[in-house]
């Protein structure tokens, strides 16, 4: 039991310092936050959609994230690395967290939603889907979704090209909860389907000469059931 406590706790510290990252860098537009055990300490790579923010001048806002987390979490030799999101758009965390700041600002949850799958679609995405739960526009919580293009829903290519995140937006009628599914251009993808060219008038004759060919057949057939009906008349009259 000591084994697997040992990974239920380092998971738990993954999740717990993503979070508190998220939370401190939120105005800055921070999508994951990728935590790896090397031999030399813990490296933290931070995805922002503004390295530079993070960083601060001279690195003065990253050194102090380092020494937070270094001393809330008890992590020996934290490594933070920051790399940029080269398209915001695909990244769901950064574009749930757009969308629970436009609810909270006061516009309206359809247009906000609409606005936000032609955002995202425009980058050239295959598919969105935005689902808001919650008390939208009344006093009873309801559930509205919201979808454009492409998206699958099950299977492998469900868990290896669609991405989501959750957050949650601070209302004056409450909490209300925003999920948003992405999926992104994919290449050789395993649902892939071809598509060729069909020449409809060469289609056209060989319907029209299989027809034919059905034609003659069932002429056949007729000429050779006749003479075995006059032969069963014949023995009838006799």
């Amino acid at each position: 039991m000591a084994v697997e406590r040992k990974f239920l706790q380092e998971s738990l510290k993954k999740v717990l310092v993503d979070r508190y990252v998220r939370e401190e860098m939120k105005k800055v537009g921070v999508g994951d936050t990728i935590v790896k055990r090397t031999p030399l300490g813990t490296r933290i790579i931070i995805e922002a959609v503004k390295p530079g923010l993070v960083i601060g001048r001279r690195g003065k806002n990253i050194q102090a994230l380092t020494d937070a987390i270094k001393e809330k979490f008890n992590i020996e030799n934290p490594q933070l690395e920051v790399g940029e999101i080269p398209i915001p758009e695909f990244n769901p965390g950064i574009m749930t967290k757009q969308l629970a700041q436009t609810l909270e600002a006061g516009v309206h949850f359809r247009r906000a939603c609409y606005d936000m799958l032609q955002q995202i679609m425009r980058r050239g995405a295959l598919g969105v889907m935005i689902i808001v739960t919650g008390k939208i526009s009344g006093a009873r919580a309801r559930s509205e979704k919201f979808k454009s293009g492409y998206i699958r829903y099950c299977g492998e290519p469900a868990l290896l090209y669609v991405k989501e995140a959750t957050t949650q937006a601070n209302l004056r009628q409450g909490i209300v909860g925003v999920k948003i599914k992405i999926m992104p251009p994919i290449e050789n993808a395993i649902d892939a389907l071809e598509l060729r060219d069909v020449k409809y008038v060469e289609a056209g004759k060989e319907a029209e000469v299989s027809h034919e060919v059905v034609s003659e057949e069932k002429k056949e057939v007729k000429t050779e059931m006749h003479p075995k009906k006059r032969t069963k008349q014949k023995a009838g009259n006799k």
